[in-house]
């Protein structure tokens, strides 16, 4: 190889491999504090990546100065203030609720490694590029921001509820009290593919795997389609401008649970 090739080479920058560009979900650095962003580009020459944050404005960035949502940094870095609307507290609706809880068995056999017809449990266990690129197939579909908050705070109730108890615990000001060696806590029955992870991958696999197969299932109810139609219904919601901010609510939602469920 000539030496004018090998210079080409050697100044020319591979980005991170494990991060799925575009549309990585970060928590990016801006004027010493940090923010939600998205990853869009890779510039080989300056080895740093375009970010558009939350605000509309994009920077180009090193790769030290943002963290995605399976790194320790996301749960500790110092939040800049967001102007985001607010989802009411106390939000409640029994049918939605009702409509979930039929959705349990299908989610229990995904669990199970029995049903999984989205692929999703198969990217998750992977890990890598493949299981980080499951939050960009995340999103609330046609549902409120307070409709999909409910859905996600009735999956961990179902299917973490020892961590659930322990934010309602937190936000009560009451005792956490230790689960009971006989009580039943789904995600670590025996035979339960998860019964392994960490508190951080137990909320993950709520928020990347059984929330979007359940956002999925509720939306083929609603509109009597099929999986791969509610699927796609979900994604051009996520593509359309005016609804284009699920993704904020994701990062948020994930740092409050991630910090919530290990401040013991």
């Amino acid at each position: 190889m000539s030496q004018r090739k090998l210079a080409k080479v050697d100044s020319t920058y591979l980005p991170d491999s494990s991060l799925a560009i575009p549309g990585e979900l970060v928590l990016a650095l801006s004027e010493r504090l940090y923010y939600p962003g998205r990853v869009v580009s890779f510039n080989s020459k300056t080895n740093k990546y375009k970010v558009d944050y939350a605000s509309g404005h994009s920077i180009s960035i090193e790769r030290k100065k943002f963290f995605t949502r399976y790194e320790e940094g996301f749960q500790t870095c110092p939040l800049g203030e967001l102007a985001m609307p607010v989802i009411m507290d106390h939000y409640e609706n029994k049918e939605l609720e009702s409509q979930v809880r039929e959705v349990y068995p299908i989610l229990y056999a995904m669990i199970a490694g029995e049903n999984d017809l989205s692929n999703r449990l198969e990217a998750f266990q992977q890990g890598g590029k493949a299981r980080r690129s499951l939050a960009q197939r995340v999103g609330p579909g046609s549902f409120s921001r307070e409709e999909y908050a409910l859905i996600n705070k009735s999956l961990q109730s179902e299917f973490i509820p020892d961590l659930a108890t322990i934010k309602t615990s937190k936000r009560l000001g009451q005792k956490r009290t230790p689960a009971l060696e006989d009580s039943d806590i789904p995600m670590k029955r025996k035979g339960d593919i998860t019964r392994e992870y960490s508190d951080t991958m137990r909320l993950h696999f709520v928020t990347d795997v059984l929330l979007p197969e359940t956002v999925t299932r509720l939306t083929m109810r609603r509109h009597n389609i099929s999986h791969a139609q509610a699927e796609e219904q979900i994604m051009q919601c996520k593509r359309d401008d005016h609804t284009d901010t699920w993704w904020v609510d994701d990062i948020l939602a994930a740092r409050e649970s991630f910090l919530e469920g290990h401040s013991l």
